[in-house]
C-alpha cells in the first residue's frame, strides 16, 4: 500500500505560484524621538563593537542568518527506511543536498545538477545530462552512477513510489548520464526529479556508514555543510567552500527551534532571529515594527472536510448537498488566517501542475438557502455529526466555525479534538465519526494527489471508513490522468475528476493552506513557495 500524502497540522484569489507582500503595522516615531535616536543608537553600536573587539565597519558585514521554526527537523538522510521526512526537513535536506531540478518560485523547472533532460516520445525514458563539476562535501565526484543509486533507491521504496510513480529503473550510462525508465508515462515525472527522492547522496558513503550512520552525518552536494545539531535547540549549516555554483552571500545558517508563538515574534522584533518560517500570520499582523517585512503564498497543503461514507449521516447524498452548500468559507478563512490565503473549491491546489482552468469545472458554492432545502430532502433525522480533527491546530479551528454554522443550519455537530495518534486511531481502526477535518498536501505538487484519495486501490484498503467513492469510471480518469503527457490535456481530465466528485458531493476542500515567512527587511531574496519549508539559503543576501 502506497503512503498517504503528507500531513501538515477564493476572496483574494491570486494567480498560482505569486506570494502577497504583507505590510506590519507601524507607529512612525515622533520628530522628538528622530533627534535622539541616531545619537544615542550610534553610540549604543560604537560601544557594542568596542566591547566586542570588532570595527563598526566590521559589524556591518552581514554573513550570518538565524532562522526560526517551531517544528524540529530529525531526519536528515531523505532516503531513510525508517525514519519518514516532513516538512519540517525541507530547509535543511535542500540546502545540504540536492536534486537533478529546481523547483522556482512559480513551479517551473529550472536546471540544477542537471543542465538538461530528454524525455522519449512515448514518456517512458528520461535521460538527464549531469554537471562535470558537482562534488560531496567528503570531496568525492559526483557521478550519474551517484543519482541513478538514489533515483533507484527511492523509486523502490514504499514512500518513494508515491512520488516517483510508475519508475522502473535507474541506469549510469556514463558517469554524465542517467537513464530513467518508468513501466508507464507519468505527468508530473519531473516535479518528483525536485522532491525529497531524487536529492541525491553519495553511493560510496552510504555503502561506508549505511542510513543510519547517514543520517548522523548528512553529506551531499548542496551549497551547505550540515556542521552539527543540537537536539530541542538549532541545526546549524556553514556554507560549502567547494561548491560548484556561485558562492553563497551567508556563509552561516542557525536553524533554530522556536516552539512559543510569543517568544517568535518578540525575537523577530527586536532582532534576536532573522527570519521566521511557517510563521502564525494572527501574531504576524500584530507586529508594530518597521524592522520586519512578511510575505505569504498559497501551499501546497490544503484542508478538507472528508464524510464517513460508512456509516452516520454522511451516507446520505443530500445531507453531503447540505454541508457543501451550507459551510461558509470565507467565515472560515477569518478564523484561520485573519481573512488572508485563498477559500478551496477543489481538491487540487492553484499552484499545483494539473489544475484545470477556472470556469471549465464545477462547484457547489455557499447558500444557505439551497443547503437547508437538501438537508430537509435528507434522511437526516438529528442525531449526532462528530466531526473528529487534531486539538491545538488550524484544523481544530476550523472544525469550531464549522460546528457553529452547521448548528445553525439544524445539524446536531460536535466537535472532537484529540491528540494526532488518536486522531489516527479514530479515522483507520474505530470508524466512530461522522466526518474530519485535517490538513494535507502532495510533495510532488501535482493534481496526482487526488489518485491517493479516490482509486479503489488505496480508497478500499482494509480500515478505510471513506471508502464507497469509487468507480471504475474514476479509477480510469485517475489513471489517464497521471499519464498522460500533454498538459493541457491533463488539465480536461482533473476537470472531469473533480465534476464527479461534486456530483457524488464528496469531500469539501475548505482552503488551500498559507505559506507565510517573516524576515529583517534588510535581508534580500526570501521567497516562500508552494512547497512547505523549501527555502535556498544561498539564494539570500543582506542588503
Amino acid at each position: 500500500m502506497a503512503p498517504a500524502p503528507h500531513v501538515s497540522d477564493p476572496p483574494n484569489s491570486m494567480p498560482p505560484g505569486l506570494f502577497r507582500r504583507e505590510t506590519p503595522a507601524r507607529r512612525n516615531p515622533m520628530p522628538e524621538e528622530k533627534a535622539m535616536f541616531k545619537p544615542r543608537f550610534l553610540g549604543m553600536l560604537v560601544a557594542a563593537c568596542l566591547l566586542c573587539g570588532v570595527s563598526a565597519v566590521a559589524a556591518d558585514r552581514k554573513d550570518s542568518v538565524i532562522v526560526a521554526c517551531a517544528a524540529e527537523p530529525d531526519c536528515f538522510f531523505p532516503l531513510h527506511s525508517s525514519l519518514m521526512t516532513n516538512m519540517d526537513e525541507v530547509p535543511i535536506l535542500h540546502n545540504v543536498y540536492e536534486t537533478p531540478i529546481k523547483f522556482g518560485p512559480n513551479g517551473e523547472h529550472i536546471p540544477l545538477l542537471a543542465t538538461s533532460w530528454d524525455v522519449s516520445p512515448d514518456g517512458k525514458t528520461y535521460t538527464l545530462h549531469m554537471r562535470d563539476d558537482v562534488y560531496f562535501h567528503t570531496g568525492e565526484k559526483m557521478t550519474a552512477a551517484d543519482v541513478a543509486f538514489t533515483i533507484d533507491r527511492g523509486g523502490k521504496s514504499p514512500a518513494g513510489a508515491a512520488q516517483l510513480a510508475n519508475f522502473e529503473s535507474a541506469t549510469a550510462l556514463d558517469d554524465k548520464t542517467v537513464e530513467i525508465k518508468l513501466t508507464a508515462p507519468y505527468g508530473p515525472f519531473l516535479n518528483a526529479l525536485a522532491g525529497r527522492f531524487a536529492l541525491v547522496v553519495s553511493k560510496k558513503y552510504f555503502d561506508e556508514v549505511g542510513q543510519d550512520g547517514y543520517n548522523e552525518k548528512p553529506i551531499g552536494t548542496g551549497p551547505y555543510t550540515f556542521v552539527s545539531r543540537t537536539s530541542g535547540h538549532e541545526v546549524v549549516l556553514k556554507a560549502n567552500g567547494n561548491y560548484w555554483g556561485p558562492k553563497p552571500a551567508i556563509t552561516n545558517v542557525a536553524y533554530r527551534v522556536m516552539t512559543d508563538p510569543n517568544t517568535q515574534i518578540i525575537s523577530l522584533e527586536n532582532g534576536d532571529i532573522d527570519v521566521l518560517i511557517q510563521a502564525n500570520i494572527a501574531n504576524l499582523t500584530r507586529m508594530s515594527t518597521e524592522r520586519v517585512e512578511w510575505l505569504t503564498t498559497d501551499a501546497s497543503s490544503l484542508c478538507t472536510l472528508t464524510f464517513n461514507l460508512a456509516r452516520g449521516p454522511g451516507r446520505d447524498i443530500n445531507f453531503r448537498r447540505a454541508l457543501h452548500a451550507g459551510i461558509n468559507k470565507e467565515e472560515i478563512l477569518i478564523g484561520v488566517y485573519e481573512g488572508r490565503g485563498t477559500a478551496g473549491d477543489i481538491q487540487i491546489n492553484p499552484s499545483f501542475s494539473g489544475r484545470p482552468d477556472d470556469g471549465t469545472f464545477r462547484i457547489i458554492g455557499y447558500d444557505p438557502e439551497a443547503a437547508k432545502k437538501f438537508l430537509a430532502e435528507s434522511g437526516y433525522s438529528g442525531e449526532e455529526f462528530q466531526i473528529v480533527t487534531v486539538a491545538g491546530t488550524r484544523n481544530e479551528i476550523a472544525a469550531q466555525i464549522i460546528q457553529g454554522q452547521l448548528i445553525e443550519l439544524g445539524v446536531n455537530c460536535v466537535v472532537n479534538a484529540v491528540d494526532a495518534p488518536t486522531y489516527d486511531a479514530i479515522r483507520l481502526n474505530d470508524g466512530n465519526y461522522g466526518a474530519s477535518i485535517r490538513a494535507a498536501g502532495v510533495s510532488v505538487v501535482d493534481a496526482d494527489g487526488l489518485f491517493f484519495q479516490y482509486h479503489s486501490y488505496h480508497v478500499l484498503q482494509p480500515g478505510n471508513f471513506d471508502s464507497k467513492i469509487t468507480s471504475p469510471e474514476m479509477d480510469a480518469l485517475l489513471k489517464a490522468g497521471r499519464e498522460e503527457p500533454d498538459p493541457e490535456q491533463r488539465k480536461k481530465i482533473y476537470g472531469r475528476i473533480n465534476d464527479m466528485i461534486i456530483d457524488r458531493a464528496l469531500t469539501i476542500t475548505l482552503f488551500y493552506e498559507v505559506n507565510a515567512c517573516a524576515f529583517n527587511r534588510g535581508l534580500a531574496g526570501v521567497v516562500p513557495r508552494a512547497l512547505t519549508g523549501l527555502y535556498f539559503f544561498n539564494d539570500w543576501s543582506w542588503k
